[in-house]
């Protein structure tokens, strides 16, 4: 239940999306059947979202407890972002690969993984693993399944093959 205030009118809002009807309650009237696409807001859009928050909800509970997790991340956004053929490498799929990357630099429970890698030697390993092709298909190691969704689902799947060899490419070449 969402509750808005409109001046003194406070409204409570249910949304049967099973039904594709919603109703509006307030205090001063009767529910009325709103017609799903006037004041409704687009369901992907919210789906969106939703992915979003769970994201970000990712990233605080795993990588924000990494050593140089977040520091590693803002280095390679900025880098992303400079260099033209790593554009359509997404800030979740980075995200991702650095987490796995960061992990598995160590077995659990090990007294190096507390103290965890510096940030060069964190780079250098983010950069060999893409370099060793770990983003080309039928690659072995690193699958990006995405933690966040129910059903396992590809965080690498909007990339295509090209984009994906120019990546290694370029990591190669660095």
């Amino acid at each position: 239940m969402v509750k808005h205030s409109l001046g003194n009118i406070i409204l409570s809002t249910f949304f049967f999306v099973l039904f594709g009807v919603f109703i509006v309650e307030s205090q001063q009237t009767e529910p009325v059947a709103i017609v799903p696409g006037e004041h409704v807001l687009d369901k992907t859009k919210c789906l969106e979202a939703l992915a979003a928050i769970r994201h970000a909800k990712w990233f605080q509970a795993r990588l924000g407890v990494i050593p140089n997790g977040p520091l590693i991340i803002r280095i390679l956004k900025d880098f992303i972002m400079r260099e033209p053929k790593w554009h359509p490498f997404t800030s979740w799929m980075l995200e991702l690969f650095v987490e796995r990357v960061l992990t598995s630099a160590f077995p659990p429970n090990s007294l190096n993984a507390a103290a965890g890698l510096s940030p060069a030697e964190s780079l250098r390993r983010f950069l060999e693993s893409i370099a060793s092709g770990a983003l080309l298909p039928g690659a072995t190691g690193i699958h990006l399944v995405d933690p966040c969704e129910k059903d396992p689902v590809d965080a690498l799947a909007p990339l295509t093959v090209q984009q994906r060899e120019d990546i290694t490419q370029s990591a190669q070449v660095i």
